[in-house]
């Protein structure tokens, strides 16, 4: 739950990302080795995986909407991009403690 607040899930306390998807290298207040928990390629395919059925009613408004497509289509786009940039910060947060509190501290991501 720690680090779906954006903090480390060690103490709670430090900052879990230096930039949008970037974590620190290590905690500011405890020192845990943040940098190190493998969280590459698993909150990508999880946040598809969670926003799925947002997409797939996105594309069914789109394709049954009475206005032009040239005004639905930049809409859903906006949309559907505006849903993963909020949710995949979040999602990798969790994706990181779950990974934390697992043990699994491995080689940097860098």
């Amino acid at each position: 739950m720690r680090a779906l607040r954006m903090r480390c899930p060690s103490c709670g306390e430090g900052r879990l990302y230096r930039s949008y998807l970037k974590p620190v290298d290590a905690c500011s207040a405890c020192g845990a080795p943040l940098g190190r928990v493998p969280s590459e390629d698993g909150p990508a395919w999880l946040t598809v995986l969670i926003l799925g059925p947002f997409l797939v009613a996105v594309t069914l408004l789109v394709s049954r909407a009475p206005l032009p497509s040239w005004i639905t289509l930049p809409g859903a786009a906006l949309a559907v991009t505006g849903a993963v940039m909020l949710a995949l910060p979040v999602v990798k947060a969790g994706w990181i403690g779950i990974l934390w509190a697992m043990g699994k501290v491995g080689e940097s991501q860098e």
